[in-house]
């Protein structure tokens, strides 16, 4: 008898800012096709995997990875090696590996981080029990045939504006670099025009819901606080920063006002989610 599908797919890459724990607490998808134009670990779409899901990403190292996993085998990842050495770089110990392979191992040597890392890092070696390479390289090939449908592509947030073609019927999770917090990405806060964003977000059509995640002291959306944000034990990034968050509904028909941008969609959704509560809520 096999298995049922699982309610929600564990990461498959360990990518600083993954969403996937926060994931559950966004507003459930009320369209077949998940967008995400920064995606990163794609938390939101590990969590809804069974829609359509398009990833965009412009760092090419996270987008080769994902392109890679959606055509790989259980066999290529199962033969990928897991007893790595202390000290030693596996882009001169593993030379026969393709760089994609040595790229998703990195990303587990030293989980949460903006790049790979190829060297083991101390945490690693000294917590053999936890969540990195040798633990979840078996998931990972366990996950695979969950995302053969999902679509991945090496791209920037503007290909989701075509004026000639526009989105429709679409949930957009959209998750940049923190506008104040994210310069420690190789596509970083520095290289992001948050006002060519902002109009390119306003411009999407009424029939899209919209998601924006952002941390504190952004201004370029009318965020509200979302929660208190946490951060790995092991991190070495300091304290958590409160995340931010603006929504809008998806629409079946043409709203009253111009452009369809509800400014009081957010407080409205924040309000139903923890009535009696204000907007503010903890993070367990």
């Amino acid at each position: 008898m096999s298995k049922p599908n699982p309610a929600f797919l564990r990461s498959f890459i360990s990518y600083k800012g993954s969403k996937w724990q926060l994931a559950p607490r966004y507003p459930k998808p009320q369209r077949t096709r998940i967008i995400e134009p920064f995606a990163g670990a794609a938390g939101y779409s590990c969590l809804h995997y069974r829609h359509q899901v398009t990833l965009l990403e412009a760092h090419y190292r996270v987008a080769d990875i994902w392109a890679y996993l959606r055509k790989a085998s259980v066999k290529q990842i199962m033969a990928l090696p897991d007893d790595v050495q202390a000290k030693v770089n596996i882009n001169e110990s593993l030379p026969h590996l393709k760089q994609v392979e040595r790229d998703l191992m990195g990303y587990w040597f030293d989980k949460g981080q903006p790049e790979p890392t190829y060297t083991p890092s101390n945490w690693m070696l000294t917590h053999p029990n936890d969540m990195f390479w040798p633990k979840v390289k078996p998931r990972i090939a366990s996950q695979l045939r969950y995302i053969r449908h999902w679509e991945t592509h090496h791209a920037r947030y503007r290909a989701i504006h075509n004026p000639e073609d526009p989105l429709m019927n679409c949930t957009l999770f959209i998750d940049p670099p923190y506008q104040l917090h994210g310069s420690m990405y190789s596509q970083s806060n520095l290289m992001l025009d948050y006002d060519e964003l902002r109009e390119i977000i306003l411009q999407l059509h009424w029939s899209n819901q919209i998601i924006i995640c952002e941390g504190e002291g952004a201004n370029w959306m009318p965020f509200e606080f979302f929660c208190t944000g946490s951060r790995p034990t092991h991190s070495r990034d300091g304290d958590g920063i409160n995340e931010l968050v603006w929504y809008r509904a998806a629409r079946d028909r043409r709203p009253a006002i111009g452009r369809g941008f509800d400014l009081d969609g957010t407080t409205r959704w924040l309000a139903n989610l923890f009535p009696g509560e204000g907007h503010a809520h903890e993070a367990p």
